[in-house]
């Protein structure tokens, strides 16, 4: 039961714990006005350079692989109650399973869950690496433009 509950928590904590980790780093960018070829992510340039490519690319294996290892930490401390949430998700097909054999089961579990979080996945994980809307933010990097970005982001609120 708990490897369907690590390929639920694979596609939802983990890919948003990225996305967070990936635009968190594209503001601390912004606020300190660095300029760096690893923001914004999905642009490379004009024409497009492999080796800004190939830094992004890098970047991004590094958060999957860090996110990853947190995951792994977060379900080795609670694999007992994630085991129970895992009993309880495939608990309608119990009956099921005990009187017609556990191929349903296993096909759900093995063909039906994994291809479905994996389109959901890397279609999320897509639309947030691809250029967008932060590309247009990080592309012409002049002082006035940096000042109106950080307003429109929030980050030139005063602290109280």
């Amino acid at each position: 039961y708990q490897r369907r509950v690590h390929g639920i928590l694979d596609t939802t904590l983990r890919v948003g714990f990225a996305f967070l980790t990936l635009r968190g780093f594209e503001k601390l960018f912004l606020v300190w006005e660095y300029q760096s070829p690893l923001f914004p992510t999905g642009y490379y340039g004009t024409p497009p350079d492999l080796v800004r490519w190939l830094k992004q690319l890098l970047f991004w294996l590094s958060i999957v692989l860090f996110t990853r290892l947190l995951l792994g930490c977060f379900v080795l401390l609670f694999h007992v109650p994630l085991g129970y949430v895992g009993a309880s998700l495939m608990s309608p097909l119990d009956h099921y399973s005990q009187t017609h054999g556990y191929a349903l089961e296993l096909f759900l579990i093995m063909v039906v869950l994994p291809t479905f979080l994996n389109i959901l996945q890397l279609w999320v994980q897509d639309a947030f690496l691809k250029s967008g809307r932060f590309t247009l933010l990080f592309a012409c990097w002049q002082p006035a433009e940096v000042e109106s970005t950080k307003a429109l982001l929030g980050l030139n609120t005063p602290v109280a």
